[in-house]
Parts: structure tokens; sequence; C-alpha cells
């Protein structure tokens, strides 16, 4: 009998995001003032672990509502591939901005204070270089384009991170579903 891998369970929907939809999210945030540093656990700031910044989708009703839509096509379709994801609900949006040298250690999405099921990550350009999502000490990268989205469970049993930028600036929308 051929047992489910780890990676069967990381999904990666590619071009699932109007490009258009991703400008105009990269437009509105990115000369906002309300980027902040990113924080860890309790709202630590670590910069030796996460050194990125962060907005919150509140004040943009419009986007929260196009990037709803998104978020439900993509986890109605990670749940037909896994049935037993029992999962309906977002936390709400941020968006992650990476600049030159900015990366997020190998970390999960769920711990104490915190319990998550399924972490939604969508990619909002290209440009860059760097910033890939890398699995399990970096045994397995994923390198995202514009409009993609992955999804996978948030638990102890997938670690992942954020690698360096090298070049240029990534935009992603996180989110977690329960």
């Amino acid at each position: 009998t051929d047992f489910p891998s780890l990676l069967d369970y990381i999904d990666v929907y590619r071009g699932e995001v109007d490009p258009a939809l991703c400008d105009t999210i990269v437009e509105m945030l990115a000369s906002s003032p309300g980027w902040e540093k990113a924080t860890v656990g309790k709202g630590d700031l670590r910069d030796d672990f996460r050194n990125c910044e962060v907005i919150s989708f509140q004040g943009y009703p419009e986007l929260d509502t196009e990037v709803c839509k998104v978020v439900g096509n993509a986890l109605n379709r990670y749940r037909t591939n896994h049935p037993f994801a029992d999962v309906s609900v977002d936390v709400g949006y941020n968006v992650l901005r990476y600049g030159v040298g900015s990366f997020f250690k190998e970390h999960v999405d769920s711990y104490e204070n915190n319990r998550r099921t399924v972490s939604c990550s969508i990619a909002l350009n290209d440009g860059f270089e760097g910033g890939e999502m890398a699995f399990f000490n970096g045994e397995k990268i994923y390198r995202l384009s514009k409009g993609d989205i992955i999804m996978f469970p948030s638990s102890f049993t997938y670690p992942h991170q954020i690698l360096p930028i090298t070049k240029g600036v990534r935009y992603s929308i996180v989110t977690w579903l329960n």
C-alpha cells in the first residue's frame, strides 16, 4: 500500500489570482504608512528570526472581499483534495513585504496561543530574487509566481521558511484557516 507523503498535503494553485488584483493590492498598499515590523509569537520583535514588514487589510474592505472569494475558492479545492481538512473560516489577511535581506527562519504556524489548521499564502508579485518558500529544512523549495497560492497544514509537521530576498521586493498575503 502506498502511504501519502507529507508533500501530498502541500497544494500549489498556479495562476489562481487575477494578476490585475495582485497589482491593485500592491499599488494600494506599497506606499501606505501602515506598515509595521512583523513580530513572532506573542508580539515579540525578533529581527534575527523574522525580518519583514506587515500590514493588515483592515480599512480596505473592497480588497478584503475580493481576497476572501479567492481564498474561498482555493479552500474548496484544498478540501476536495484533503477531505479531512475540516476548516471553513479564515482569520483575516495580512500583506507581508520582504525587501533585500528580509527572511523568516524555519517555523510552524500553529502554536499554543494560536491554533491554526491550514496555512495559505498568495504571491502578489514577481520581479524579485530569493524569497522562496522552503519546507523541511530546505529539502523542498517552492518558487511562487504572481497569482499563485500555496496551502498546507499549519501543524508542527510542516516547518517552513521564507528564504532571504537577494534582489527586489516580495509581496504576499497570508492567512490561516480554522
